[in-house]
């Protein structure tokens, strides 16, 4: 009757006939196989639509007892109402790694030799979020397709873009060798730079005589433009791409983490066939459909190592920038100890301007002119701007938009390579500034930390899906704007309470005053709410069928809006979800007054 998060790939109004290779004629059937099945299982779905019977489709689809409970819902005439019960679940010692699966298929093989061995270390990602959170819903979607690298064979580490999985609240799939199919598991994700890392149970791999594949070692080299690569991806149907490119111009980025457009920290530079100076058109290199971030490692093939790997159409990320930090996880994994899970930095957001309009239109100093030009590249001669503030830091006092900042601990920078080398990891920087033609010492300024988890904990609430603001949040709204804060919007679900009431009151998504999604929840009731543990203490005074009366605020223009919704605990109860240390979300539903 309707998808929903675990049959995504089945279209509405089908019929299901099989779960793997087990009939489903009716619905007790279709339970009894669901319920031998754990949470995270890979299975195949085959399917007809209602309206052709004759045709018979499949498709995969991964078991979800996890996100949203498995559970039976039987009608009682006398009351009107459903009353639901759990389902069984699975015998304890089984896990869905046990039911791993293999997929048909092979890898294609190019004309050149060094595609074969970088094929084998390329991995395919399925992403799928139950929630868009962190701004998802405007910026991204929940289900994502793109290309990982592995990056250590022992602990079952793979290298891929921010774009393809971006939160830990998430199932991820991976392929490995076009072959075989297991369950893994979000570990990083990158608050700054636009990376992540996976991790995998090797052990699932072994004494498999079909999947073949080997770690890549990442290259601490910075390239430059002319350098020549050989561009080695998989497309989404497994099958690999080759092409000769070349570096034609080194570009910086900045990232204000999830939820924003596509911006990135770090070195990036743009690409094109060897035999013509125009870029190669990203699209010939095949992404298509769904697909998102990388798909292809940048490989040199005399030293046998991956020099990057590519995020966004035309453009690639230096992976010099990520060694630093995979040795550091490396190392705590071997070690038996907690992974970084927090980073320290100035929660600015730059923007890049060349030397000569720094010196005519700002009036940049010819003496710091000069120290800029030493401290620069013969690649770029740009200077680092400030573009946007993180609220509620002490860089949002200390800093002014349109700052060109100069030095960091009196050291003169313009790269951005050199500014994290400058700032990242530190609880305090000395920074100077060119500020309306004067140069200013702000002293000592704190960092911020920034998770590298993202967002671990969330609430639904009337099928509101509800966080904590994320940090990308507070770099779009000021102070004024912002407020003290309150609880951030990040989806409304389909025909939930909360989107009841909007279509009661006749508003569309269009009507922003009165759209409740990417709003701030301030007031529940009369009671102020600036964090999680408040907002469930608020709603627990709420009676099922009660009107609940949300203040919102609108962190663009700080505008207000009311918003009646009314309360079932039938349907919609509230659940509050985290994640664990161990990196597994938990979830319980929290019961409301009497």
């Amino acid at each position: 009757a309707k998808q929903g998060y675990m049959f995504g790939g089945v279209p509405p109004s089908s019929i299901i006939k099989k779960i793997g290779i087990d009939e489903t004629p009716n619905l007790s059937a279709f339970i009894k196989v669901m319920e031998a099945l754990p949470n995270g299982t890979l299975v195949a779905v085959e399917y007809v639509n209602a309206l052709d019977q004759n045709k018979v489709e499949i498709s995969a689809a991964t078991v979800d007892k996890r996100w949203y409970p498995f559970q039976r819902a039987v009608r009682d005439d006398t009351e009107g109402k459903w009353h639901f019960s759990d389902c069984e679940k699975p015998n304890d010692g089984e896990t869905a790694q046990e039911k791993s699966v293999a997929i048909v298929g092979g890898i294609s093989s190019s004309e050149v030799n060094t595609s074969t061995h970088v094929a084998n270390a390329l991995v395919s990602i399925e992403f799928s979020s139950p929630f868009p959170i962190e701004g998802g819903m405007n910026f991204g979607k929940s289900k994502a397709w793109g290309c990982g690298v592995i990056v250590d064979m022992e602990l079952g580490l793979i290298l891929c873009s921010r774009d393809v999985a971006n939160t830990t609240l998430c199932d991820v799939q991976c392929t490995f060798a076009a072959s075989k199919t297991i369950p893994a598991q979000v570990i990083f994700v990158h608050p700054l730079e636009s990376y992540s890392i996976i991790k995998y149970d090797p052990h699932l791999l072994l004494n498999d005589a079909t999947v073949q594949v080997r770690e890549l070692e990442l290259s601490k080299d910075r390239v430059v433009p002319g350098s020549k690569f050989e561009f080695v991806g998989l497309d989404r149907d497994q099958t690999l791409f080759y092409n000769e490119t070349k570096v034609h111009q080194i570009l910086d980025r900045q990232s204000m983490g999830s939820g924003m457009p596509s911006s990135f920290f770090g070195f990036m530079f743009s690409f094109g066939a060897d035999h013509s100076h125009k870029p190669l058109p990203f699209e010939s290199l095949r992404m298509g459909g769904e697909s998102r971030g990388a798909v292809g490692v940048h490989y040199h093939k005399d030293e046998e190592i991956v020099m990057a790997y590519t995020l966004s159409p035309g453009r690639t990320h230096m992976a010099a920038d990520v060694v630093p930090l995979l040795t550091a996880i490396q190392e705590a994994m071997h070690k038996g100890v907690p992974l970084p899970t927090e980073l320290k930095s100035l929660p600015i957001y730059m923007e890049f301007m060349t030397l000569a309009i720094a010196r005519s239109i700002r009036h940049l100093p010819d003496e710091w002119a000069l120290k800029l030009m030493e401290s620069n590249d013969s690649v770029q001669r740009k200077v680092l701007t400030v573009s946007r503030k993180m609220v509620g830091s002490n860089s949002y006092e200390k800093f002014e938009v349109n700052d060109i900042i100069l030095s960091i601990d009196d050291t003169p920078v313009s790269l951005v390579g050199d500014y994290k080398k400058l700032v990242d990891g530190k609880e305090t920087v000395k920074v100077s500034v060119l500020r309306s033609s004067k140069v200013i010492d702000l002293g000592q300024v704190r960092t911020t930390s920034f998770s590298a988890l993202g967002t671990t904990r969330i609430v639904e609430c009337c099928g509101l899906i509800l966080h904590d603001p994320h940090p990308a949040l507070l770099y779009l709204s000021s102070q004024d704007k912002f407020g003290k804060g309150g609880i951030y919007v990040a989806f409304k679900e389909g025909g939930s309470p909360a989107e009841q009431a909007e279509a009661k009151n006749g508003l569309h998504n269009s009507d922003e005053t009165n759209e409740i999604n990417s709003k701030l929840i301030t007031r529940v009731n009369e009671a102020k709410v600036t964090s999680l543990d408040e907002f469930l203490d608020a709603v627990v005074k709420c009676k099922h069928d009660e009107y609940v009366k949300f203040t919102t605020k609108n962190v663009d223009n700080g505008e207000l809006a009311v918003h009646n919704i009314r309360l079932d605990l039938e349907y919609w109860k509230t659940r509050d979800m985290s994640r664990m240390p161990s990196g597994e979300w938990v979830s319980k539903f929290i019961e409301h007054e009497k």
